[in-house]
Order: structure tokens, then C-alpha cells, then sequence
């Protein structure tokens, strides 16, 4: 969590300084975007850590070393799988938040195939 603060601010703070003595909002728009690859970087992968833990029953560390060296390597269907969950599940909210309740379970339905899909059949993995 320190992490992320520490890059918020190294990225994010020029930009703010920049928008106050330039009266432009640009440099804030540019260090905003910069600070959002990293972000998305890594948030896709650690979106697959804690169904890792729960379904193989392995540590915390463990479970983020194997999720990134799994998605590092399929990191583009990663992000169309999380993309077309997002639009999903914002699909249910535009229908009046009634939708949620058919676009939800659909949403979390494609999310556990891409886990099958990246990290194998649970059954044959081995719990110590």
C-alpha cells in the first residue's frame, strides 16, 4: 500500500504542481495518465490473487509470484477478460440496477473460466 502511495506521489505530484504555477490543466492530465499504466499493470494480475488463495490454499506471497508470472504471459486476455466484466456488470447498472441481477452472475461466470482457464482445473492441483 506504501507503494502505490509513494508512486501517486512521485507521478501525480509534479503534475499538480505544474497545473498551480502554469494555470493549465494539462500537466495534470498527462501525469494522471502516467500514473494509470502502472496501475492497470498490475491491477490486472492482482485481480486473480485472492481466487489463487482461496482455491489452491497457498500464502499471500506465493499466491502474487505465481498470478504474475501466470498472467504476465496472457496479460492482454487478462485485461479483455476484466474489460468485458466491467462492461457487464455496468451493463446491469444502465438497466435501472435491475439488470444486476441477470449481468452479475454472467460477469462472475466468464471470471472463474478465465481463472480455469489461466490456473488449471482445481481438482488437479495439489493442496499440501
Amino acid at each position: 500500500m506504501a507503494a502505490v502511495f509513494i508512486l501517486t506521489l512521485v507521478l501525480l505530484a509534479p503534475g499538480i504542481y505544474l497545473t498551480a504555477t502554469m494555470k493549465s490543466e494539462v500537466p495534470v492530465i498527462v501525469s494522471a495518465v502516467l500514473l494509470s499504466i502502472p496501475l492497470v499493470y498490475i491491477g490486472v494480475p492482482i485481480g486473480f490473487v485472492f481466487p489463487l488463495i482461496v482455491d489452491r490454499g497457498i500464502g499471500f506471497w506465493e499466491a502474487i509470484i505465481t498470478t504474475f508470472k501466470t498472467v504476465n504471459s496472457q496479460w492482454f486476455s487478462a485485461l479483455g477478460i476484466l474489460i468485458l466484466v466491467g462492461l457487464l456488470a455496468m451493463l446491469g447498472v444502465i438497466l435501472c440496477c435491475v439488470g444486476m441481477l441477470a449481468t452479475i452472475p454472467i460477469a462472475y461466470l466468464v471470471y472463474a473460466q478465465a481463472y480455469r482457464q489461466m490456473f488449471g482445473d482445481p481438482e488437479s492441483a495439489v493442496v499440501d
